[in-house]
């Protein structure tokens, strides 16, 4: 390589955003496929929508303490604009523009967002949301595919101890009039509640009892330390609001969705009742649902969600019922790699192709016809093309098998597949001629995808 005397400018990243490398992005792209093939399982369709929105699209949606970490300026034509904070409000956009699109609508999104929030494991500046809703269907059932949705999501990534925390908004309001607390203080309450694992108790204690006083954060607490097991905790609840129709409503909302859930086959126990979760956001109006990995729960909510119906209504003048998931795909990725239950084959190729200075255009004849075959195959491109080097490369980027192409053995139709280090817990070598070396590829590949 010739020096460069240029001024050299320092390689860095900026705090908060995160570089994928080749392994990283192939287990990533494995993980959104799974997910993908879920949501599609239930007749979701894809969307996509613009990383800037008009500021007003965004702006007084979410809550204060959301404006204040949104990527906000003004263009080059003076508009003031900002990058989306999630995939939610971009959606509802696309509702009220499109009135023409059929309801109930059923979309999935996969793409950046971004958040001048505080760093933390798994959570960055700019992440991907993958998300699913549904709009136009104010049905328990609606409620209910969601849930069931994250359930299988779950199991079709590898994940088996994890836990969907499952409340509802008309429960909260409950609180309110059971706790003789004036409305206007809805979302500074349920803020906090949302936020009762994320601060010291006494914390929790000051700030709710600055807001409401201490005869009502007592009874807020009270409430929030219902436990035991979700017939238990329904059944409080029914004690604790037997007056109370919008308490009631929302108990009504949840017994009917676990009865849904149940006749799908879906493992009740890992759906739990918890009334701390409020969800902080401020549109939500419904269901409200956090998923937890019991095995990193310091990751904290990796799928989370719930029903919004009054977000729609704020760009036309009729309200759409809609509920949607979001799981934050970069905070599960760094939990699944921490946990060990991401793939380990992690290279796109399929095998490569070995090329010797003396008959590098026999190289290309065979990947080309490999790839005919609908192998993805590699072509070595390096300068030192001694054997050893050739293979130290395919097992550096774990590619399972090698083709070694000697011209000597060519010329007989003698080529030699090997398959690489500990892939497959061998280095067994198969000799095979130019018509079946697709299909001896395939069966090596196979078998590894299978084990």
């Amino acid at each position: 390589m010739q020096e460069n005397n240029t001024t050299k400018i320092n390689p860095r990243l900026l705090s908060g955003f995160k570089d994928f490398l080749p392994k990283q992005k192939n287990q990533r792209d494995w993980l959104i496929n799974q997910i993908k093939t879920v949501y599609e399982s239930f007749g979701f369709q894809p969307l996509e929508t613009p990383v800037l929105e008009y500021a007003d699209i965004l702006t007084g949606k979410y809550g204060e303490e959301a404006n204040m970490m949104m990527y906000r300026f003004t263009d080059q034509g003076k508009r003031d604009v900002a990058m989306r904070y999630d995939l939610t409000i971009p959606f509802a956009r696309i509702i009220a523009q499109y009135p023409e699109l059929p309801k109930p609508f059923k979309r999935y999104q996969i793409a950046p967002v971004w958040r001048s929030d505080s760093p933390q494991a798994g959570r960055y500046r700019e992440f991907y949301q993958f998300d699913a809703d549904i709009a136009g269907s104010a049905s328990m059932l609606a409620d209910s595919e969601i849930i069931e949705i994250i359930y299988r999501s779950m199991i079709k990534i590898g994940v088996k101890n994890f836990n969907i925390r499952l409340n509802n908004r008309k429960i909260l309001n409950g609180l309110l009039a059971y706790a003789d607390i004036n409305q206007t203080k809805a979302n500074q309450v349920f803020q906090m509640i949302d936020k009762i694992e994320k601060i010291s108790k006494e914390n929790f204690r000051k700030i709710l009892t600055e807001i409401v006083g201490t005869d009502s954060y007592k009874k807020i607490l009270d409430f929030i330390q219902i436990k035991g097991s979700n017939t238990e905790i329904i059944a409080q609840l029914k004690h604790l609001f037997l007056a109370n129709e919008i308490g009631l409503a929302g108990i009504k909302e949840i017994e009917e969705i676990l009865a849904n859930l149940e006749l799908n086959k879906i493992e009740l126990n890992k759906i739990k009742i918890d009334l701390s979760i409020a969800r902080g956001l401020d549109y939500y109006t419904g269901t409200v649902f956090e998923t937890v990995l019991l095995d990193a729960p310091e990751f904290g909510s990796i799928f989370s969600g719930g029903r919004y119906n009054e977000l729609i209504g704020l760009f036309t003048n009729t309200d759409i019922p809609a509920i949607g998931t979001s799981v934050g795909i970069d905070r599960l990725f760094t939990a699944m790699e921490k946990l060990d239950l991401l793939p380990n084959n992690n290279n796109s190729a399929s095998a490569l192709v070995t090329v010797f200075p003396e008959n590098p255009q026999d190289s290309l004849k065979v990947a080309q016809k490999l790839r005919e075959s609908g192998l993805k195959i590699e072509t070595y491109l390096g300068d030192k093309t001694n054997l050893k080097n050739q293979l130290s490369y395919a097992d550096k980027l774990s590619i399972p098998v090698v083709i070694i192409t000697f011209p000597d053995q060519i010329e007989k139709d003698n080529y030699i597949v090997k398959k690489m280090g500990q892939n497959f817990g061998e280095t067994e070598q198969i000799e095979t001629n130019f018509a079946k070396l697709a299909e001896t590829i395939k069966k090596i590949t196979t078998k590894k995808d299978e084990s």
